[in-house]
């Protein structure tokens, strides 16, 4: 599977489950909360690149960013982000990397149960209460910047 259908196939997996969006960034506004996702593909390598953003409300002044990359909390589901997602990174690595010895119906399993998680993730972490449970539970291990740390630490 190429890094192109890869990208067709997650982001054909988060709009069934209510993201919305145009091209590569997704989105989906929860009642205090809006969840951001970003489709890449990494220069270089064989990998897709996946940044979710996260954007309390309380910190929108300027309109809700247009990029997950903008957003106060950044997690990479094949990294640092994957405590929020339950999924093992190397799973998640290997699922986005279109020279992984994956098949493709493996690959689109492993998608699928990503989209699943994220999907699952948005509606559990909707208010401000919520992000501030889920960065106390050690949930949040990527980056946070520091207005955002500032907020979920009050």
């Amino acid at each position: 599977m190429s890094r192109t259908e890869i990208i067709k196939s997650l982001r054909s997996e988060l709009v069934a489950r209510g993201f919305v969006g145009r091209g590569r960034n997704l989105r989906v506004i929860r009642a205090e909360v809006a969840w951001m996702i970003q489709l890449e593909l990494i220069p270089t390598t064989s990998r897709v690149g996946l940044s979710v953003g996260i954007c309390p409300a309380a910190l929108t002044a300027a309109g809700w960013p247009s990029r997950a990359n903008n957003r106060p909390i950044i997690l990479d589901p094949a990294s640092g982000g994957v405590e929020m997602f339950g999924h093992d990174k190397w799973d998640i690595w290997h699922a986005l990397d279109s020279d992984s010895a994956l098949t493709s119906e493996a690959r689109k399993e492993l998608l699928g149960r990503l989209s699943d998680a994220i999907w699952a993730a948005s509606e559990a972490i909707a208010t401000l209460s919520d992000l501030r449970g889920a960065a106390d539970a050690g949930k949040l291990s990527a980056f946070v910047r520091r207005d955002a740390r500032a907020l979920l630490e009050r």
